[in-house]
C-alpha cells in the first residue's frame, strides 16, 4: 500500500505540473484530456485508496465504506463529464442528470463523519437523517427547477448554494468531529477538513469564473480542485489500519440525538419560509408542501426510533448501576 508520505511527494510534483501546463498552454482540447484525465485519475485513487480500510471485521469499515461510496459517485460525475468533453467533445445540456450524481457525492461522507468510527444502530439512525435532510433541500430547492418547471437560471443559482452549502457541511462537521476526537482518528477528521475546506473553495472559485466566462477545463482554476483531491486521496492512507478502539471520544452522551433533532429543525424552518415567502408555481408549491411533510415524517419517527434506543440502554444499565 503507497505510503502518505511517498503520496506527499507525488502530489507535491502532480501540483507544479498543473501550474506549469495551465500557465503555458492554450485553451484547447488537448489541455481538456488533460484535465479530465487527471482529475479521474485522482478520484479513482480516492475510491481505490479507501478499499483496504473496509476489509476487517471491526465496525471502522462502515465509515470507510461510507466514504468510498462518495469517491465513488463524485468519480461517475467525472467519467460523465469526461466523456462529453473529451469523446462529444460538447457540453452537457442545461439541467444535465449528471448533476444531481455531483450533489450526491458528499453526502456519504456526511453520513461518515456523523456516524462516526464506531458504527451502531443509534449512530446509523443519525447518518440516516442526515441524509433526508440533503435529499429534501435538493428536492425542494433544486429538482423542483429541474424537473418540475424548468428554469435554468434559478436551477443554477439554487444548486450552487445548495451544494456549497452541503460541502461547507462537511468541513465543519469535519472540524467538530476533530475537537472531540482523540488518537489517531483525530488526524483523519483533521485531513478531511482540509481536503473538504480547499474543495469548497475550489467549487466556489471554479463556480464564479464559470458564471463570469473565464473558466474551462485544465485551467489554473482547477489547481485548488486538484490539490483537494490529492488531499482528499491521502486521508484513506493516514487511516489505514486505524481500529475504532483507537478512536473516538463521544461528543457527549447523547450525541446521536444532536444530528436528528438538528435535521427535523432544519425541515421545518425551511419549509416554513418556502411557504411565506416563496412565489413559485403552484406545481412547485404542492411538491415542497409534500416534501416537508414526508421527510418531517421519516425525521420524527428517527428521533422516536432513537429515543427509544436511548430508553432500552438506559433500563439495560439501571440494574448494574443499582447493584454498584
Amino acid at each position: 500500500m503507497l505510503r502518505a508520505t511517498t503520496w506527499f511527494v507525488l502530489a507535491v510534483f502532480i501540483v507544479l505540473l498543473h501550474l506549469f501546463v495551465s500557465f503555458l498552454a492554450p485553451n484547447s482540447y488537448g489541455l481538456h484530456v488533460f484535465g479530465d484525465g487527471l482529475q479521474a485519475a485522482l478520484l479513482l485513487c480516492c475510491y481505490v485508496f479507501t478499499l483496504p480500510n473496509q476489509v476487517g471485521r471491526n465496525r471502522a469499515s462502515g465509515f470507510w465504506t461510507l466514504v468510498s461510496v462518495g469517491f465513488a459517485l463524485w468519480l461517475l460525475n467525472q467519467a460523465l463529464w469526461t466523456f462529453f468533453e473529451v469523446v462529444l467533445q460538447k457540453a452537457p445540456t442545461p439541467g444535465f442528470w449528471g448533476d444531481i450524481v455531483l450533489f450526491l457525492h458528499p453526502i456519504p461522507m456526511i453520513m461518515a463523519v456523523v456516524a462516526g468510527a464506531r458504527f451502531g444502530r443509534k449512530t446509523i439512525l443519525s447518518a440516516v437523517s442526515v441524509m433526508v435532510l440533503w435529499l429534501y433541500l435538493y428536492i425542494v430547492f433544486v429538482g423542483a427547477w429541474q424537473y418540475v418547471v424548468f428554469d435554468n437560471e434559478v436551477y443554477g443559482r439554487n444548486f450552487n448554494v445548495v451544494y456549497g452549502g452541503a460541502n461547507l457541511s462537511l468541513a465543519l462537521l469535519a472540524a467538530l468531529r476533530s475537537c472531540f476526537t482523540r488518537g489517531r482518528w483525530r488526524g483523519v477528521f483533521l485531513h478531511l477538513l482540509g481536503a473538504s475546506s480547499v474543495y469548497a473553495l475550489a467549487s466556489y472559485l471554479a463556480s464564479s469564473a464559470i458564471d463570469n466566462g473565464g473558466y474551462y477545463t485544465g485551467s489554473v482554476y482547477d489547481v485548488p480542485l486538484v490539490c483537494s483531491l490529492l488531499w482528499f486521496a491521502a486521508t484513506p492512507l493516514v487511516g489505514i489500519n486505524i481500529a475504532p478502539g483507537d478512536a473516538c471520544a463521544p461528543m457527549d452522551n447523547h450525541w446521536e440525538r444532536w444530528p436528528v433533532c438538528g435535521a427535523l429543525a432544519a425541515v421545518i424552518c425551511a419549509g416554513a419560509a418556502l411557504s411565506l415567502t416563496s412565489k413559485a408555481p403552484p406545481q412547485i408549491a404542492v411538491l415542497r408542501i409534500v416534501a416537508t411533510v414526508a421527510a418531517g415524517i421519516i425525521l420524527s419517527l428517527l428521533l422516536i426510533a432513537l429515543l427509544t434506543l436511548d430508553g432500552k440502554s438506559l433500563h439495560v444499565r439501571s440494574p448494574k448501576l443499582s447493584q454498584s
